[in-house]
């Protein structure tokens, strides 16, 4: 592996042991820190998507101003913040939970473009799905560990002190910055016009796409969690352990997945996967039990997996294809991503209180998936 990508995946593996310790146990967190209101949890995230549309173009501005790895650096710090703050949630919750909102929107805005365009910028097109496999593998590694550790700490010391860890891994992630290479690119668009790429009719299949990805990923990070931690009757090493044993079985298929892609072609591998993908999602409404979590998981994840693989390889090759539109087309992608989250999540709501039951949630994602795949072959930007 290429000495830039290496020190780009140090860096995101300490990203994910900060975040991944509380990740799939924020949106608990939240839930009963608003006395289980999925309506609380919903609100939250909703107002950190939309902050990260409207403020994704200025972050992206920066790019011409300070650059790629120091935009990087500025990212780290309302990380930190971010998550420190919740520390003091049990006293002060509304402005806890506010300074939270606000921060960790600075960081996806600050970080996320510039972190792409590396990527994309890194990867090459030979080999772009092997090191992919292999940068993901590395990431689904410190993914399994985390969730088991998470949940047992959590457990054992309550939320306050994973807290305190947390925030100071994801400071460290600063290390690893300092060795990445600085790449300049030159965002040429303004604020007001990068609205108007956005729904431009020549961008509608990205647009979609990726809000498609959006809104069943967001299902995926925020409200299965929720789900699974109400049919555990609310036991965290539980919630951690599943999760864990799931991405472990993962890890396992994730070895062959790239060098299928490259035998196989992406084509064949997104159409197959997307249906394993799609159908993961609705057997999830008929879910039970610890052990049923499992097997539907992991059968999902399955499908998932070599969908992401192809989708991203796929999605890495095209940004590398736009030559100077590599950024504008991270800054669309991430945007559309955070425009189907908060549709999603609205929706949810709406489901949940007309309906009464998390379950149809599911089913709206596999048509979300669907959505996704068939409009990959069409995304570029003009």
């Amino acid at each position: 592996m290429p000495k830039d990508i290496f020190a780009l995946l140090t860096n995101r593996l300490l990203f994910r042991l900060g975040f991944g310790l509380i990740g799939v146990f924020l949106p608990i967190f939240f839930y009963q820190l608003f006395n289980s209101s999925i309506y609380a949890v919903i609100f939250i995230y909703i107002l950190i998507y939309i902050i990260g549309v409207l403020s994704t173009p200025v972050s992206s501005k920066l790019l011409n101003v300070i650059g790629i790895k120091h935009l990087m650096r500025l990212a780290v710090l309302p990380a930190s913040i971010a998550i420190a703050a919740l520390y003091f949630a049990g006293d002060y919750k509304v402005l806890s939970v506010s300074v939270f909102i606000i921060a960790i929107a600075m960081y996806r805005a600050a970080y996320w473009v510039p972190y792409q365009t590396d990527l994309g910028h890194f990867l090459g097109h030979k080999k772009v799905s092997i090191h992919l496999a292999i940068y993901r593998n590395a990431l689904q590694i410190m993914n399994a560990i985390t969730p088991l550790v998470g949940g047992l700490l959590i457990a054992a010391f309550e939320f306050k002190s994973v807290f305190v860890f947390s925030a100071l891994a994801l400071f460290a992630t600063l290390v690893p910055i300092h060795f990445i290479k600085q790449v300049y690119e030159r965002y040429s668009w303004g604020y007001r016009e990068t609205f108007m790429h956005l729904f431009a009719h020549k961008n509608r299949a990205l647009v979609y796409a990726y809000a498609a990805d959006g809104a069943q990923g967001v299902v995926t990070a925020i409200i299965w969690p929720v789900f699974i931690f109400e049919l555990l009757n609310g036991n965290y090493a539980s919630v951690g352990f599943i999760t864990s044993l799931t991405t472990i079985a993962i890890l396992l298929i994730n070895v062959v997945v790239g060098k299928i892609i490259e035998r196989v072609g992406r084509t064949k591998v997104l159409k197959y996967s997307t249906l394993i993908s799609a159908t993961g999602w609705v057997i999830k409404v008929f879910v039970d039990s610890a052990f049923q979590i499992f097997i539907t998981d992991t059968y999902h994840r399955l499908g998932r997996a070599a969908n992401r693989m192809s989708f991203d390889s796929s999605t890495y090759e095209q940004a590398a294809d736009n030559g100077h539109y590599i950024d504008e087309f991270t800054t669309l992608k991430n945007m559309a991503i955070d425009i189907g989250r908060v549709v999603m999540l609205i929706l949810v709501a709406l489901l949940v209180y007309f309906v009464g039951n998390i379950r149809i949630v599911f089913i709206i994602a596999a048509l979300a998936t669907l959505m996704m795949s068939f409009l990959n072959k069409r995304i570029s930007v003009r």
